[in-house]
């Protein structure tokens, strides 16, 4: 299958999952914050804004950017490559490394998986992304699963669930991503499997099975104790 038609299936995926989200997510996004919900947002906001300017992940002379030159830079044939790779990663965070398009594979019921939630985030509200390796701990879904700051600020447990009917998805190994808000460089590695179906619909293709909370950091993302 070529590169076009692969962007024509994630397309396809990504629109429909904009034009069916669910109204209630609407109305939850529309709820009027009180004041000091928005000055604590605010806060939140350019602390995020500081780390990112201090880290200057934008280039390869940051402190990520040394390790990804470290450990991916010698893939390119000239430094002129190399960074456009760069660039296009910190960007446009690609789920998938640069070396290989994903596979269209299909998952039949009884298979079991396992994702990464957040503390605000229900169990019948799965994220997009699942992996068929076992997560043990926060620093595997930062390391392993290259999960973000700003995409999943605190990680409260892993969920397994188990396939009920079958799946079309999207299957590869994760690629690497750079943190700005940690300024480190996440390799990925872990396995993973993205889901085509709009958001709403995924509770409809598995089932609960267990869930287990993990032990926090003694430090957060913010440089202060968790507890």
């Amino acid at each position: 299958m070529t590169r076009s038609r692969f962007s024509l299936v994630m397309a396809a995926g990504l629109l429909a999952a904009v034009l069916h989200a669910p109204a209630i997510a609407q109305d939850a996004a529309n709820a009027e914050p009180t004041a000091e919900e928005q000055r604590a947002k605010a806060r939140h906001a350019e602390w995020i804004a500081a780390q990112k300017a201090r880290c200057g992940a934008e280039s390869l002379d940051s402190i990520p950017g040394k390790e990804w030159m470290d450990a991916y830079g010698w893939r390119y044939a000239t430094s002129a490559e190399a960074n456009a790779a760069y660039t296009d990663l910190v960007k446009n965070t690609p789920p998938w490394p640069s070396y290989m398009l994903p596979s269209v594979a299909r998952l039949e019921p009884g298979r079991r998986f396992q994702m990464a939630f957040s503390k605000a985030q229900p169990n019948d509200k799965p994220g997009g992304f699942g992996t068929f390796d076992r997560i043990g701990s926060v620093e595997e879904v930062r390391e392993d699963l290259a999960v973000l700051l700003t995409w999943k600020e605190d990680v409260d447990r892993v969920v397994t669930f188990e396939i009920t009917k079958p799946t079309l998805v999207l299957v590869g190994p994760i690629g690497p991503q750079v943190d700005p808000v940690a300024c480190k460089l996440l390799h990925g590695r872990y396995s993973q499997f993205q889901l085509l179906m709009p958001p709403a619909e995924r509770k409809d293709y598995m089932r609960f099975i267990t869930q287990v909370k993990l032990a926090q950091p003694l430090v957060g993302p913010n440089g202060e104790p968790t507890s």
